[in-house]
This record gives C-alpha cells, structure tokens and sequence, in this order.
C-alpha cells in the first residue's frame, strides 16, 4: 500500500538528512527571504594548495556545499519559478564571494514531490541553468553552480538539472532507504 504523501515526505527527509550527517551541518525549518525549507545543510572545506609563480606562496582554498530540502505537494511552473528565482537570489547573497580564499560554492536544492511533475516542467527543470563565475579583476572571488533536483517521494524518481545529476546520484541510496520504510 502506498503511504499518503505527508509519511512518505517525511521519511525521504530524515534519510536526506541521514545521508548528509557527519560532514555536513544540519538545521530545521531553515528560512531564507520569507519562505520556510524543511532542511539546509552546510559543508565547508579549507584546502590549502600551493600556487607557483617566482616563489611557492601558500593560500587556502574554501569551497563550501549548501543544501536545501524543501516539500512541494504539487510542482506547478509557478513553483517550478519559484525555484529557479531563489536559486538565483541565493548566488548573490549565500554565496561569500568577498572571501578571498572562495573557490567555489554549489547551491543544491533537493525539492519533494508527490507526483511526476508535467512533460513541459521536466524540460524547463532539464534546461534551467545558474552559474557564475568571476573572474580575477573582480571583487568577488570563484564560482558558484546551482543544482536542482525534484524527488517523487513515491517512486524515487528523480528529474534535475544537468548541473543536478551528481546531487541525485549521491542521494540514491537515501531515496533507496526511504522507500523501504
């Protein structure tokens, strides 16, 4: 029997969450400009790399993964807009491209749904694109990537971005523990 779709959500979040614990930092019911996500999850790593030019000169590098899980009951394109807009909105103002040491930052968003979302969503999702890149004359520092995936809570079928792709392959097994709950 099929679990209605509440149970079915929250059990594909706890092991979306389950599956980003350890190196990522996990908060609840995380807000950003004024609409509530049920979960975002940090991961920053200082690499510090050697750059060569007349003498080695050592300088951190920080990237830095930023999660959100979000329950959408229906995707329609308003939502689906929605979406790509915050996406957007977070390159400008999640991102911290005045660090100098910033290398790189992936916006991911994870999205769960109770149904396929429409043939025209798919190729919206499948087209959506949010990259930025500086370069060095700028003030801001690196590039940043924007992933997002919608995850039937049922099926486990997962529809994303091109940019999205290694974001769902991670979150199989997840999807796996979840459907067999």
């Amino acid at each position: 029997m099929m679990k209605d779709f509440t149970a079915a959500a929250q059990d594909m979040l706890i092991e979306l969450e389950n599956g980003l614990r350890g190196p990522f930092a996990i908060q609840r019911n995380y807000e950003f400009d004024g609409h509530t996500y049920a979960s975002h999850a940090i991961y920053g790593n200082n690499d510090p790399r050697k750059m060569m030019f007349i003498k080695a000169i050592q300088r951190a590098q920080n990237s830095f993964e930023f999660v959100y899980l979000d329950v959408c009951r229906t995707m329609t394109e308003e939502k689906l807009n929605f979406y790509f807009d915050t996406l957007w909105k977070m390159t400008r103002e999640v991102v911290p491209w005045d660090l100098e040491s910033h290398m790189y930052t992936m916006l991911t968003m994870l999205v769960l749904i109770d149904k396929e979302p429409e043939k025209k969503l798919v190729k919206q999702l499948k087209r959506f694109q949010c990259r930025r890149e500086c370069t060095p004359n700028e003030p801001d520092n690196g590039w940043s990537v924007a992933r997002l995936c919608l995850i039937d809570v049922h099926t486990g079928k997962v529809y994303c971005n091109a940019q999205g792709k290694p974001a769902a392959e991670r979150s199989m097994s997840a999807i796996k523990k979840a459907l067999t709950r």
